[in-house]
């Protein structure tokens, strides 16, 4: 998982999630029950639709994001189903810090402007 500014309560809640996820599976597969946790990367939602198109080129649809989680039970007890989104991992850890976090930051932001923009058009109406 990179950093995600401006979005600490996601990344916070991930974060231990796969924390507990992991002692979970530490602890259980010596009785033989596996337990997986699944990183995703962004998906579709209605919460989304109004994102940037340039997001939609990693973004995966619901329907594409849950055939691939199906197809990756069983393997990994820590995974990124989605193959756009194992790329975009990829690239992000290959990355220096500081780029990474200029590329998260600038990407976080527009997004709040954009959510802001939109609040306050709500509100005049």
């Amino acid at each position: 998982m990179t950093k995600m500014p401006l979005k600490f309560n996601v990344v916070s809640g991930q974060r231990y999630l796969k924390m507990f996820s992991e002692s979970l599976h530490s602890e259980y597969k010596q009785h033989g029950i596996d337990i997986q946790c699944q990183v995703p990367g962004h998906v579709a939602t209605e919460m989304t639709k109004n994102s940037n198109k340039a997001s939609f080129m990693v973004m995966a649809t619901t329907e594409s994001f849950r055939k691939a989680s199906v197809r990756w039970i069983g393997f990994e007890h820590l995974c990124d189903p989605y193959w756009k989104h194992s790329v975009q991992m990829f690239i992000a850890l290959a990355m220096p810090d500081a780029m990474c976090d200029a590329i998260a930051f600038r990407t976080a932001s527009e997004l709040r402007k954009e959510g802001q923009m939109k609040e306050s058009k709500y509100n005049m109406q």
